[in-house]
């Protein structure tokens, strides 16, 4: 009896590309093994050969696994009928905050690596994320606000974005993370002070002063 199918079985290599995502981000790619891989995830070197023929094989199809996960994740929080800015918190937890700041991890190796092997699947993901923020917001209030200031959802879509990536890479901390990306949602998609009208109902007016 053999040991390891030869037929690559697929939940098996979700498992062993969850491991293998563990491995990138706790080692950085040039320091994670094949051989440290197949020990994570209980297979032999042989057995991880049947699914990857190579690091950067292995590699490519763990990111592409993680980022599908993501917006999976994303595109469940944005389908919640909850406040957009309550959706948009979780939507930048789960893209950009999960590793933000986190010891021990090597994200900038990870970063460095993502951009040089897999470049074109962060290309294809960026604009399915920024896709997805643009139909959120497009269907809420916020369009109306943005459109009075000659602004669309992409643009917000995309500032947000950018936030999330430059404090992703420069937080201290998960905390701090979250502290300046629901700041950055408040400030673009969030209520308005009490008292105030909000733009996007235009029913509202705010009253001339009175002259005394």
């Amino acid at each position: 009896m053999m040991a390891e199918s030869t037929f690559p079985d697929p939940g098996k290599r979700d498992r062993i590309l969850d491991r293998a995502f563990e491995s990138f981000l706790r080692f950085g790619f040039r320091k994670t093994s094949m051989d440290e891989v197949a020990r994570a995830a209980a297979i032999s070197r042989q057995g991880l050969y049947l699914y990857f023929e190579n690091k950067e094989a292995l590699f490519r199809s763990t990111m592409e696994k993680h980022l599908s996960d993501a917006l999976t994740a994303v595109e469940v929080q944005l389908a919640r009928t909850a406040p957009l800015e309550d959706r948009l918190k979780a939507v930048f937890d789960i893209w950009f905050g999960s590793h933000a700041g986190a010891p021990g991890l090597q994200t900038e190796d990870l970063l460095q690596q993502a951009s040089d092997l897999v470049g074109d699947l962060l290309i294809r993901y960026r604009a399915a994320i920024l896709s997805r923020l643009e139909a959120a917001i497009a269907a809420s209030p916020l369009a109306a606000r943005l459109a009075a200031l000659g602004l669309e959802p992409m643009d917000a879509a995309r500032t947000l974005h950018a936030c999330g990536l430059t404090w992703k890479r420069t937080c201290a901390n998960l905390a701090e993370f979250a502290e300046r990306m629901a700041a950055a949602i408040r400030l673009t998609a969030g209520g308005t002070p009490a008292g105030r009208p909000s733009i996007s109902d235009p029913q509202k007016t705010i009253p001339s002063p009175v002259k005394g």
